[in-house]
């Protein structure tokens, strides 16, 4: 059953770059605070724990740490999924997660994930797929629509624990 903000429900997925396959997890599979999500090959079974992801009311939650995605510098750390395949903060859906890199860099096993505005001619990178746990396609909510105008610059896309959050939160 898919859920609110365009998530799998109730179950454990990666989240997969169109670009190659790869998988975020946060780097070096540090369990801390603040550490930086990058792309890296996918891993199954018991190795895979810092791969696997949960959405809870809009928060992305990493199994191994228990942490978030979070925007650098942000209060903001609630997600959506868009129709066109792009993961965005739930209060500004002009930005979206962005795989770093460029001549091929972006394709390397570790490149940085961070959040960036849609760009049409660099969209492959910035496009994401589901896979549950156990190899099995996930169901999809439909996804909430976005609007294309650019208004902040590119942020660090980190792992950290849950802050308290207001209606009014912002990420800029």
């Amino acid at each position: 059953m898919s859920g609110e903000f365009g998530f799998p429900q109730n179950e454990w997925f990666y989240i997969k770059s169109q670009i190659n396959g790869h998988v975020l997890e946060p780097q070096s599979l540090s369990v801390n605070s603040g550490v930086r999500i990058i792309i890296s090959k996918q891993r199954f079974g018991f190795d895979a724990d810092s791969q696997l992801w949960k959405c809870d009311n809009g928060f992305i939650i990493n199994r191994a740490s228990g942490k978030v995605l979070d925007i650098q510098g942000a209060q903001n750390q609630r997600w959506a999924y868009l129709p066109e395949g792009f993961i965005c903060p739930l209060n500004n859906n002009e930005y979206v997660l962005h795989v770093s890199g460029h001549f091929g860099i972006e394709k390397l096993e570790g490149a940085d994930v961070l959040l960036h505005h849609v760009k049409d001619h660099e969209s492959h990178k910035q496009k994401w797929t589901f896979e549950k746990e156990r190899d099995q396609p996930a169901i999809m909510a439909p996804p909430i629509p976005r609007d294309l105008t650019p208004t902040m610059l590119k942020k660090d896309i980190f792992a950290n624990d849950i802050i308290n959050q207001s209606s009014e939160s912002s990420y800029t």
